[in-house]
């Protein structure tokens, strides 16, 4: 199951690692009158400290770890390398966590995890707004920009062997994004696309095999029926052959 990301979490790694942080220094106070057992105690503040660990550690290859631990299902890069998670063990950097007594282990993501719990939390007969505050889940709602200011907006795309060309696009409050590709000169655009996710992959192979695509593709929002807002900037790629 993919979890949009709820606007009470951060979208950064160092923000997002803050945030359970501080969620695992207040939520023991509330054990008793929300009926958290000891192992949900034990869970959130080992999550936190790996997420600690991750953004922190000079281990090169720790965003991987991040992308298959701690990202919600729908931003995971599911690209690269194992699901299974095993920690480094280089002389040169600090030690991570020790699972604590009942901490539950590694299954669903840190953070798939905690949207779930925090939405048993919310239903709980003794959840109060002051509750959530504390906890900082209750955030007060953004308006949306006005449609006319709508534009997508996204990271430079990351090209992949064959034609395939991977993007992390800002969903905003829209949760819908059409996208459209044209390439090598062509003044029409030869594909649209419908992308649900922040982090996309365009899996069109290159026109000619063994030969790079010059590419240009541009992003608009939609309510699901009409497209919404401005344009994106043009993502001008050559692909890799």
């Amino acid at each position: 199951m993919s979890l949009i990301r709820p606007d009470y979490l951060p979208s950064g790694r160092g923000a997002r690692a803050g945030w359970l942080n501080d969620f695992s220094i207040n939520v023991p106070q509330f054990q008793t009158p929300l009926e958290l057992t000891s192992n949900t105690i034990a869970t959130v503040t080992y999550y936190a400290a790996v997420c600690n660990y991750l953004v922190y550690t000079a281990e090169p290859t720790a965003h991987i770890y991040w992308n298959n631990l701690s990202a919600l299902v729908d931003e995971v890069d599911t690209d690269s390398t194992p699901n299974t998670f095993v920690y480094p063990s280089y002389p040169t950097i600090s030690a991570p966590p020790t699972p604590p007594v009942g901490a539950s282990p590694l299954s669903t993501g840190i953070f798939n995890y905690m949207v779930e719990l925090v939405g048993d939390i919310k239903r709980h007969k003794n959840y109060t707004k002051q509750i959530g505050t504390t906890l900082k889940i209750e955030v007060p709602a953004t308006p949306p920009p006005p449609p006319d200011d709508a534009k997508p907006r996204g990271k430079t795309p990351v090209t992949l062997p064959g034609g395939a060309v991977t993007f992390t696009l800002v969903m905003g409050h829209y949760r819908l994004i059409v996208g459209h590709m044209r390439r090598n000169g062509a003044s029409e655009w030869e594909k649209s696309y419908t992308i649900v996710t922040s982090k996309w992959t365009d899996t069109t192979p290159n026109a000619n095999p063994g030969r790079a695509d010059s590419r240009e593709y541009q992003f608009r929002y939609s309510d699901g029926i009409n497209e919404i807002g401005q344009w994106s900037d043009i993502f001008a790629v050559s692909t890799q052959a």
